[in-house]
């Protein structure tokens, strides 16, 4: 697509319940983006791309799947 740009490339991470994850790495690698796409709060015009798994339910998060995790959706 025109103009379009990849900020991230494909992550991929698995958190067992009762645990936590802690997300490190170099300034501007993207952290940040990440997580704001896994909770559906990309800035206008960002779109993500991919899918949530949790607690064997799947969100898409392309179409904003993981708003319904915040009551949104």
């Amino acid at each position: 697509l025109p103009g379009r740009m990849d900020a991230i490339g494909p992550i991929s991470f698995a958190v067992e319940a009762g645990r936590g994850l802690g997300v490190v790495g170099e300034s501007g690698s993207g952290k940040s983006l990440a997580l704001l796409a896994l909770l559906d709060l990309l800035p206008p015009g960002a779109q993500a791309q991919g899918r949530l798994v949790l607690d064997g339910r799947t969100f898409d998060l392309s179409l904003g799947g993981s708003a319904a995790l915040r009551g949104h959706g």
